[in-house]
């Protein structure tokens, strides 16, 4: 934030942003490649593609960053009991990282098996693509607007308002599962839960 001159919140919300973009970019991408390349060859791109971020994440340095100075060894194990206990022992903390690891424990599974195995079902695979690719919007706006307006939000408030907007969100799923419907639904969602990664992020760097 020092290095850029910009706010805590404008930074996260500008990263999850560029996150949900690959994430709504990427399986158009993959599906073009499926059918035009075949299943096989699409992991061969997404293996030099993984391989091509490895090399080019070799050579950002960033100022203080590497493996910190620790007297206890192996570091692993100790390093992470550490910051488990720092999550638990703060309230905060604790309740950000308990309620998002809800949120995703409940939604994911939702975008992830539940809405394939519907689409599937209905041999729909543009319908699936649809919704998810909805979802990924609405996230990629949410998090634009609180990188832009969430230094005068509450993030208690909007986090409770993420929350409610995701079980609105998987209860119109529910109740109706017509893809038009649903894509409306989850761009609504997306953009209600796009603040909380950046506000977690925000209650870890704070």
């Amino acid at each position: 934030s020092q290095a850029t001159g910009m706010r805590l919140e404008r930074v996260n919300g500008i990263h999850e942003a560029v996150w949900g973009l690959a994430f709504l970019v990427g399986p158009a991408l993959g599906a073009g490649m499926i059918a035009t390349v075949g299943v096989e060859s699409s992991f061969w791109v997404m293996a030099v593609a993984f391989v091509a971020s490895a090399v080019l994440l070799a050579f950002v340095h960033v100022p203080g960053s590497g493996r910190p100075k620790y007297e206890h060894q192996p570091y692993f194990w100790s390093g992470t009991w550490d910051g488990v206990r720092l999550v638990l022992g703060d309230a905060p903390l604790r309740s950000v990282v308990l309620l998002s690891t809800g949120i995703v424990a409940v939604a994911y599974p939702v975008l992830g098996i539940v809405l394939p195995v519907l689409y599937q079902g209905n041999d729909d695979p543009v319908g699936l693509g649809a919704v998810v690719m909805a979802y990924s919007l609405g996230g990629v706006i949410g998090a634009l607007l609180y990188g832009s307006v969430g230094h005068n939000a509450h993030p208690r408030g909007t986090f409770a308002v993420g929350l409610w907007g995701v079980a609105a969100g998987l209860a119109v799923f529910a109740v109706w599962p017509e893809t038009a419907v649903m894509a409306i639904a989850a761009v609504i969602s997306g953009a209600l839960l796009g603040p909380m990664n950046p506000i977690v992020n925000l209650a870890l760097q704070r």
